[in-house]
Order: structure tokens, then sequence, then C-alpha cells
């Protein structure tokens, strides 16, 4: 009975921190990309802009 407890208490920790890990990756890859897509955002908008006013 202990040791399947053990077992069981293991599981829930690793399943545990297995969705804590991947949650770290998921909002890390969130701010990356938020973070590329208004750095070159603006600077694309800047290149339109500038296309725009010598056309």
């Amino acid at each position: 009975m202990l040791v399947v407890n053990l077992i069981k208490h293991q599981q829930e920790y690793v399943i545990g921190h297995l969705a804590y890990a991947l949650a770290g990756y998921a909002q890390t890859i969130v701010l990356c990309s938020e973070w590329v897509s208004k750095r070159f955002g603006i600077e694309l908008n800047i290149l339109i802009n500038s296309k725009l006013r010598m056309a």
C-alpha cells in the first residue's frame, strides 16, 4: 500500500513538474514572438511608410 501511494505521488509530481515546465516554455515562446513581432512590426511599418512616401 505504501509503495502504491509513493508511485502515485511520484506520478503526480512528475506530471505537475512537466505541466509547469511546459507552461514556462509556452510563456517564453509567447513573450519572444510578441517581442519579435513588435520589433519587426515597427521596422516593417517604417519600411512601408517610406516606400509609400516615395511613390
